[in-house]
């Protein structure tokens, strides 16, 4: 038989792309007959995992995540199955347990993850299996750049380049139907990850809070673009600190690949069309090419967060919101209670923690790691790095907190709000 008679047994392994809608892994791995599929995500739970670095809110809003991703695969007639452990270790075994031809995945960006993925495919290449790897994270392929050159520019040079055509490929829509799952024997010696037991029952708190998965994800970014159309003053307002819509919640689903930023893109283009053009709407596009600037730049980065400095008094205080300052400790409290914190607030805690109290970066970025729903290695740690000077260009960035507080706070309307609360 032809290559193209034989049945094709294929898997397709989701990772930080838990979506059906604009997901080219997925479209490229359903494309064509005679094929079977098996449909998995791994919860990487090992000791240095991303996974397993995450509070009681990241795990929730992933579970979540998961869950509905496992729901609308359903709704087309396959099925998802969630191991749970080393994906360089599982791949393999599964693979050979189901005879699998072909691996399709999105490829992440952080130093950590292209190392596994590089072993991974050598493990594959042994056993003649194909891996598939395709760029789901980022609003701009690198393929469709001059990349080489385009990831040594600086912020600005990027944009003004970019702006020019916004070479932004279109999304795909999901698909309607979908290739039957492969069956899994029950036999097989991989740990499975029961995603419900880390899902909490979800209670009124204080402050944002956000349902995990594609369906939530797009329901938010039609109430943001239809609804009462915050965009419009986007600009006016993205520093705001307490208000849902100051800003756009964007940032949890496009974390997990809930949505995808070209998905975004279009939508603001469609807005653009239809309603208003303006300052707000470019703004809102140039935020987008920020989260690629941090994507690309990781490329070039070593794994910074393997590297473990000690804690200290002054990060405990920072940590636990005792640092003294009450603009920090309001913040610090929101991100404990709720797992977010503005991309402002951020910027300030970042400063005060480093500039204030001479704290080691590191030990920051690893907090907000564990503890962020829309936790993104490539843009927590860069950001990181670019308010301490540690990135490539060198520069750090200090924050007058007295100053932010009497700008961005005026009435003590935020820190009220968050540090009157018990934690």
């Amino acid at each position: 038989l032809t290559e193209t008679a034989e049945l094709m047994k294929r898997l397709v392994w989701f990772r930080r792309d838990l979506r059906l809608s604009d997901n080219e892994t997925l479209a490229t791995a359903i494309a064509g007959e005679n094929s079977t599929l098996a449909y998995v995500y791994i919860h990487e739970d090992s000791t240095h995992s991303l996974d397993s670095r995450a509070g009681p809110d990241r795990r929730n809003f992933l579970a979540e995540s998961v869950r509905d991703l496992k729901a609308n695969l359903q709704s087309r007639g396959a099925d998802l199955i969630c191991f749970s452990g080393d994906a360089v270790t599982i791949l393999p075994i599964l693979c050979q347990h189901l005879g699998i031809t072909d691996v399709y995945h999105s490829s992440l960006t952080s130093y950590q993850e292209r190392q596994a993925e590089e072993r991974i495919e050598r493990e594959l290449a042994k056993k003649r299996i194909r891996v598939h790897r395709f760029q789901t994270q980022t609003l701009l392929n690198p393929s469709d750049l001059n990349f080489d050159s385009y990831a040594q520019m600086s912020f600005s040079k990027r944009r003004s380049l970019i702006e020019e055509s916004w070479p932004v490929r279109s999304p795909l829509s999901a698909p309607e139907r979908l290739p039957p799952a492969l069956s899994v024997a029950s036999s097989l010696d991989i740990p499975l990850w029961n995603f419900l037991a880390d899902i909490r029952f979800r209670v009124e708190t204080r402050g944002f809070s956000a349902e995990g998965g594609e369906t939530a994800a797009l329901l938010r970014v039609k109430s943001y673009f239809e609804e009462s159309e915050p965009i419009r003053t986007y600009k006016e307002t993205r520093n705001g600190l307490l208000r849902l819509n100051d800003s756009s919640k964007f940032s949890p689903y496009l974390s997990l690949g809930c949505v995808s930023a070209r998905t975004v893109f279009e939508e603001v283009r469609r807005f653009e069309r239809e309603r208003v053009k303006n300052s707000s709407t470019l703004w809102f596009l140039y935020e987008l090419l920020w989260r690629d600037h941090f994507h690309f730049l990781a490329n070039e980065q070593v794994e910074l967060s393997e590297l473990k400095p000690l804690a200290c008094k002054s990060f405990e205080r920072w940590r636990d919101a005792q640092s003294g300052n009450l603009f920090i400790d309001a913040a610090m409290t929101e991100l404990f209670k709720t797992g977010w914190l503005s991309n402002r607030m951020r910027q300030v805690a970042a400063s005060f923690l480093i500039h204030d109290l001479g704290v080691d970066w590191r030990l920051g970025a690893r907090w907000f790691e564990s503890l962020l729903i829309d936790y993104d290695p490539c843009s927590n740690w860069g950001n990181w790095a670019y308010i301490a000077g540690a990135d490539s260009a060198g520069n750090a960035h200090v924050f007058d907190v007295d100053q932010q507080a009497q700008r961005y706070d005026p009435d003590s309307s935020y820190r009220n709000f968050w540090i009157t609360q018990d934690r």
